[in-house]
């Protein structure tokens, strides 16, 4: 089943090895000299927020699966990011360095001085709209970014959170057509910068992004990686696909996603074929009211009753110690536009569990409101 996804980045394997002179003819010769040809833009975000969970945690920290927003009854910074790109006709770089409370809990797992990267690739152009980049890179899986400011609602849905936010490798990127792009991926593994002497394994990912017509997108994205550690023997695929359709018409903004993964483990818990599963449903909207104005919604479920990707316990034992790990979460916001590219939100958000995974509560509500500026 996994040379489904394997067979899609033998392409790319292959690519990356190929000389981007070897793939045209009569190469253009450039000036490296002259800066005519260069460009290099320079862009940061801040977003101050300030979040109060009504469970009133004693360390003021949010739920573990919440990395956006994590703070309790503090103000504080989510994100302060800086960030240059640069690019020639035939070679691209960029670097992102970050601060704030989002990075400290999504990237706790690094080294420090990693922790503070954002993103740090290089790039050079093969042919005509097929790019090679190398280093540090967002991941290609999803439909939210790390910047608020650039998705429907205020926090990242349960889909965003448990996915990889970046990954470190290789990536292949071929804008096909008007139509088609597609993304082949060799990284270290699920959204971690360094390996580590547990599991050094490689990880394959792709990415077919379709738009048929203006405001139309399909997304199909798939991972493929090998989650054995290094010191147990057995056989720990993990194949994930994420899917979904964006869909944006003058004022109104509609995404509908789905994620299913599955996993081999030596000691799956009650699945007599040895695999563990998990599935994500997202459904949000956000409607322009005026210029200034937004109202958005969403509705979500997240189960994994494994605890292979996600652990809804908040308790001092494993989330499977429970019959089922699955939350639906239910999310409410008002987007008010100061200027532009400034803008304050304001969101209700509640997660609604079948069992006490919050402090012997079966549910948890909490508020958030931020104000950011991209520029």
């Amino acid at each position: 089943m996994s040379r489904l996804f394997v067979c899609p980045l033998l392409c790319l394997v292959c690519l990356v090895g190929v000389p981007s002179w070897a793939l045209a003819q009569e190469p253009a010769e450039e000036d490296l000299s002259s800066d005519s040809a260069s460009e290099l833009t320079v862009t940061g975000f801040v977003e101050a927020f300030y979040a109060y969970d009504f469970a009133d945690p004693d360390n003021n920290q949010r739920p573990n699966f919440v990395y956006q927003h994590g703070r309790h009854n503090e103000f504080s910074i989510n994100l302060a990011l800086i960030h240059a790109g640069w690019e020639r006709d035939r070679v691209r770089a960029n670097i992102g360095l970050m601060a704030g409370s989002f990075p400290q809990r999504n990237q706790i797992q690094e080294q420090t001085l990693f922790q503070f990267l954002y993103d740090a690739n290089v790039g050079v152009k093969l042919a005509e709209g097929l790019w090679v980049d190398a280093g540090l890179f967002p991941s290609h899986i999803g439909f939210e970014s790390a910047l608020s400011i650039q998705n429907p609602t205020l926090t990242r849905s349960m889909a965003a959170e448990l996915t990889p936010y970046y990954l470190s490798g290789v990536r292949l990127t071929w804008e096909i057509n008007d139509q088609f792009t597609f993304t082949g991926v060799v990284s270290n593994g699920w959204q971690n910068i360094r390996e580590t002497p547990l599991n050094d394994n490689k990880a394959l990912g792709t990415q077919l992004v379709y738009t048929p017509t203006e405001g139309l997108l399909l997304n199909w994205s798939t991972w493929w990686s090998d989650e054995t550690r290094n010191d147990l023997d057995g056989d720990g695929n993990r194949l994930f696909s994420d899917f979904f359709v964006q869909l944006a018409r003058g004022p109104l903004t509609f995404i509908v996603g789905l994620d299913v993964g599955t996993q081999q483990r030596n000691l799956a818990l009650d699945d007599d074929d040895g695999w563990a599963h998990w599935y994500a449903a997202s459904v949000l909207g956000r409607y322009e009211l005026t210029p200034v104005f937004a109202l958005n919604a969403r509705a979500e479920y997240f189960s994994d009753n494994d605890a292979v990707i996600a652990d809804f316990n908040q308790g001092p034992g494993p989330g499977n110690d429970f019959e089922s790990n699955a939350l639906l979460g239910l999310s409410l916001g008002l987007d008010v536009t100061i200027v532009e590219q400034v803008m304050w939100r304001l969101e209700g958000r509640a997660f609604l569990g079948d069992e006490d995974y919050f402090d012997d509560q079966q549910n948890n509500v909490a508020v958030t409101t931020s104000l950011a500026a991209s520029f």
